[in-house]
Parts: structure tokens; C-alpha cells; sequence
């Protein structure tokens, strides 16, 4: 439903999925899911209790649990808060971690610093064919944003081939929009 651009029908099923009973998992999932819908603070009440647990909570945190937390975090707008979870990751295990620090700097309007960021994501080998081409979706804006239109020409022009087929509505949009 995301990667069509249906985000209400989205929503709606994240929320309802959300009510129930998920393991650790399954809640990292969903609040990946959450983030990518414009429902962050859904995603940080799922995992909250892992990342930043009370005493009720012996476990801790997998690195995969506070990247998504951060990113939630990033989108909430408390920047400063998911960078610092951020750093406390290697990326080159959990390649997220380089997308959502490069999400994070183009939430303060440092779509330069995102670049080197987003270049490396994409070019990691443990990442989906669907996720470099987010990755190279949202490295064509950062080089749109910096006026190296000599890097986001091209680029843009692949990712509009690449994104026609229907299955991927938001992301073929989104480069119109670029």
C-alpha cells in the first residue's frame, strides 16, 4: 500500500495491526512501517520500551530496534536525539543506519552532509533493489537541493525508467516532483 501511494489504506492497516499482540520483530517492522506513513510516534511507542526501557525490562536494545527508533525520533523532529542513537551503530552491518542519518541531516537542511550518506547506502551490497532505489530516489533530491544538477540529471532519468511500472507510484512521483 506505501510503495503505491495508497498511505490512508496504509495507515489505517498500521494502526489496526498496532492493537495487537506483536513480538519484538514484528514491532520493529511495524514501526518501520509507521515512520514511511507519517506515523512516527506510533513507531517510537512501539519500540519505546526496548530503547529506552524502565526497570521492567532486562533485555537490551537490538541495533536494529534503535535505528528505527531513531529514524522515528528524526521524523518526530528530535534530531539530535536520533543522531545520537545513530552513532552507536555500524553501518556496515545495519546499512539503515546510513539512510536514516542522511534522512536526519536533510531534517536540518544539510542536504550536502546526506550525500556522502546516501552514496554509500546505495552502493551497500545488503540492501533490496527497493531500497537503493530510495536511496538514489533521495540522493537525486539532496543533489537537486545543491544545484549538481550534472549528478541528478542522469540519475533522474534512470529512476523515471526504472519507477514506470506501476508498483512503485510514490517513488515514480516523487522523481516527477525532482
Amino acid at each position: 500500500l506505501l510503495r503505491s501511494g495508497r498511505i490512508s489504506e496504509a495507515r489505517k492497516g498500521i494502526r489496526e495491526l498496532a492493537e495487537r499482540k506483536l513480538t519484538r520483530p514484528e514491532r520493529v517492522e511495524l514501526a518501520g512501517l509507521a515512520r514511511r506513513a507519517a506515523l512516527p510516534l506510533l513507531g517510537v511507542r512501539l519500540l519505546g520500551s526496548y530503547v529506552r526501557p524502565g526497570k521492567q525490562v532486562k533485555t537490551d536494545p537490538t541495533a536494529e530496534e534503535k535505528a528505527v527508533y531513531a529514524s522515528c525520533l528524526v521524523k518526530l523532529g528530535a534530531v539530535s536525539e536520533g543522531l545520537a542513537l545513530l552513532r552507536e551503530l555500524d553501518p556496515s552491518s545495519l546499512p539503515e543506519v546510513l539512510l536514516y542519518e542522511a534522512f536526519a541531516r536533510i531534517n536540518e537542511w544539510n542536504y550536502q552532509a546526506s550525500i556522502p550518506l546516501l552514496e554509500r547506502y546505495v552502493l551497500h551490497d545488503d540492501i533490496s533493489d527497493y531500497e537503493r532505489t530510495i536511496g538514489r530516489v533521495n540522493l537525486a533530491a539532496a543533489c537537486v537541493h545543491e544545484h549538481q544538477f550534472d549528478r541528478a540529471d542522469p540519475l533522474l532519468e534512470k529512476l523515471r525508467e526504472e519507477t514506470r511500472d506501476g508498483k512503485h507510484a510514490r517513488l515514480y512521483g516523487n522523481v516527477f516532483l525532482l
